[in-house]
């Protein structure tokens, strides 16, 4: 095992906290004023939030996870028991739809992952990156807005910091004492479990430390043993906590579903496949999600809500016009032979144009989910471009989108210096680890047809860590805490 540079300017976080302690009150007083002013002015329930608290109130009140329709209460497994069970709780504490609580809560779980993400940046750097990266993390309104919704996304933005923050600590330690430290594995394990409870798109966590792990494991001579077993650590506890779940499904169901489909829908449920094939031909924004997607079905769709994108001829405007009269004339809802038409036309846009599907507009999407204004939760209109039209939502949208980018920047221009840079190159250590869990998500999410931005909040943490690390050596000659052993960029 090399011997790594010691980092950090304090022992533990709670050393560097008392170190610094006005500046990490101040930024702290900061963050909660902040989601305080999205609590109390931008609260937010969504559909999503609504099926949430559906099943939340039926499991709490019937033992039945299951959603309440024209026919009672009906049993499902369209939505992981993860956010359900932390609704019920609050639910059985404080009262059936009393969201302040919750609220409240997600943001001590905000402010925590503040603390979390310092910490990280701390092992792999220093003390002023540890106190660079909690202020990312503390005034980034991309993240900070969501403790004001009831979704998944604050807790599993916690669950991933800590996933990673316990990968550090365990990769540290195995490091410096040569051992598995399946004590610090067990505990990132835990983390990717209880966040697959929550997104099953948390199962990339698993998959990418597991595969750091892997990659440790191959690329050392002989066989280490140590590297294996944090690896049958990490993945047992990871999966463990589906094990319940799926037996629950394959008991109601008899059906062996771990984690819900893409498509979110119980079983024998009618798909409108060829209609999400015919959208993904010409989705490439998230105003497109909200004017069409977020309609159908059960409300009315409009031609002139598409762009001109949608269209390759007039012929096939107006076949798109007889499919939504369809729609109307069927009480707003999607039969098999209007899908069946939406997906002769996705069949003959992908052949027409086969980069535009699988290149251009796949690009697009991951630019809008990473860039684009984050007006989803707010009362701003998403078509932000408007100027003419609405100049204060255009302006106010504007500047959300340069505080997103001004968050962001820090990261990408890091990753920059990591692996281009010359005379002032750095090396973050385990930046195979950090780096690939962003790209892997950002290829994941390019193939999905309603490029909902908040599809990337799950990323910020990493990038808060790598941003400080490149910020923190601004102006300094030597580079403290960076240049580490050679296993840092496997």
């Amino acid at each position: 095992m090399q011997n790594t540079t010691k980092r950090g300017s304090s022992a533990s976080l709670t050393g560097l906290v008392r170190e610094h302690y006005r500046y990490f009150l101040s930024v702290t007083v900061a963050a909660v004023a902040l989601r305080l002013l999205f609590i109390l002015k931008f609260p937010e329930l969504t559909p999503d939030s609504l099926l949430y608290a559906d099943l939340a109130r039926n499991w709490l009140q019937h033992g039945i996870f299951g959603m309440t329709d024209d026919n009672g209460i009906v049993a499902t497994s369209i939505r992981l028991p993860g956010y359900p069970a932390f609704l019920a709780v609050h639910f059985a504490i404080f009262g059936v739809d009393r969201y302040g609580s919750v609220r409240l809560v997600q943001l001590i779980l905000d402010v925590a992952t503040c603390f979390v993400v310092a910490d990280t940046a701390r092992r792999v750097a220093s003390g002023r990156a540890a106190r660079i990266a909690f202020l990312l993390a503390a005034l980034c309104p991309s993240t900070a807005n969501y403790v004001a919704v009831a979704l998944t996304e604050t807790p599993t933005i916690l669950l991933t910091a800590l996933a990673f923050a316990f990968a550090v600590a365990a990769l540290q330690r195995m490091e410096a004492e040569g051992n598995a430290a399946s004590g610090l594995w067990a505990g990132a394990g835990a983390a990717i479990g209880v966040a697959i409870l929550m997104r099953p798109d948390s199962g990339l966590l698993l998959i990418v430390i597991g595969g750091y792990l892997l990659v440790q494991l191959l690329r050392r001579r002989g066989f280490r043993g140590e590297f294996f077993k944090a690896g049958v650590v990490l993945s047992l506890v990871s999966l463990v906590p589906l094990l319940p779940w799926t037996a629950r499904n394959w008991i109601d169901f008899h059906r062996f579903d771990p984690l819900p489909s893409v498509t979110a829908a119980t079983p024998g449920e009618f798909v409108a496949y060829g209609f999400f094939k015919w959208e993904s031909t010409w989705v490439a924004d998230y105003s497109s999600v909200e004017d069409i997607g977020f309609h159908v079905d059960g409300q009315p769709i409009r031609v002139q809500d598409l762009p001109a994108r949608a269209f390759d001829n007039a012929d096939e405007r107006r076949r798109v016009e007889g499919l939504f009269n369809a729609y109307s004339e069927n009480g707003n809802a999607i039969s098999p032979e209007i899908d069946a038409g939406f997906a002769a036309l996705a069949r003959e846009r992908i052949a027409r144009k086969p980069l535009r599907q699988y290149l251009w507009l796949p690009a697009l999407r991951v630019l809008s989910m990473w860039l684009r204004p984050r007006t989803e939760q707010l009362p701003v209109d998403s078509h932000w471009w408007r100027f003419a039209e609405d100049r204060h939502d255009a302006v106010i949208a504007s500047l959300l989108g340069l505080a997103n980018l001004l968050f962001l920047l820090p990261a990408w221009w890091t990753t920059v210096r990591m692996l281009w840079g010359r005379s002032q190159r750095l090396h973050l250590p385990y930046a195979g680890m950090f780096l690939a869990y962003p790209i892997a998500r950002t290829l994941l999410l390019a193939g999905l047809s309603n490029p909902e931005p908040r599809y990337v909040l799950e990323c910020y943490p990493v990038l808060f860590v790598i941003g400080a690390v490149g910020l923190a050596s601004i102006g300094r000659h030597e580079k403290p805490h960076l240049a580490v052993s050679t296993e840092g960029l496997g």
